[in-house]
């Protein structure tokens, strides 16, 4: 089975710039109320989570063929960024 990427989207670190390269998006996609999510490729599906199940030892097993993607950002240089944007 050919593993499909699912990225972990972590807000303010790169994932909307991520999402779009690695889907061919030339647009961002539609913001949701959701504040974590899980966006699946290759079937163009996108399952919902608040990410847990992928960590939690009784339900990772579901994830075993695919591949996971993280962006994670310095908190420092993040809160300096947002000082500068509202500055």
């Amino acid at each position: 089975m050919k593993k499909r990427p699912i990225i972990i989207h972590v807000p303010k670190t790169g994932g909307t710039t991520l999402f779009m390269a690695i889907s061919g998006s030339p647009k961002p996609p539609k913001p949701n109320q959701l504040y974590r999510h899980i966006q699946m490729f290759g079937d163009n599906e996108e399952m919902k989570s608040n990410c847990g199940d992928i960590f939690d030892c009784d339900t990772n097993s579901n994830y075993v063929d695919q591949q996971l993607i993280l962006m994670v950002r310095n908190p420092l240089e993040r809160i300096e960024s947002e000082f500068g944007f509202l500055g």
